[in-house]
């Protein structure tokens, strides 16, 4: 179940960053040719983005709620811990260095 929840978390994401490169694109176009010609009120340019940009927005929240469901089911696993490392205490200097 964690892997399929990873992969569906990974998935999501791929699919999010192609939707933005896309999306945002064709929504920074629609107002950059929307208002530079004039074709369009500056409600419809808001309009016309936010269209592009509502699916990013819905894959983003999609995005959360996996991870979330993700780190839920990292947390519950039985008998799971964190073991932190000390670090190393500082070698002796040999006798030639001068530190």
């Amino acid at each position: 179940m964690i892997m399929a929840d990873y992969l569906a978390l990974e998935r999501i994401r791929i699919v999010r960053r192609l939707l933005f490169v896309r999306l945002g694109g064709l929504a920074l176009a629609t107002v950059l040719v929307g208002r530079g010609f004039d074709w369009l009120s500056p409600a419809a340019c808001a309009v016309g983005a936010a269209m592009f940009l509502a699916p990013i927005a819905w894959v983003w929240i999609i995005e959360l709620r996996r991870d979330w469901q993700l780190a839920r089911r990292l947390e519950n696993i039985p008998g799971s811990a964190t073991y932190v490392v000390p670090p190393m205490p500082d070698a002796p200097s040999e006798p030639g260095n001068a530190t």
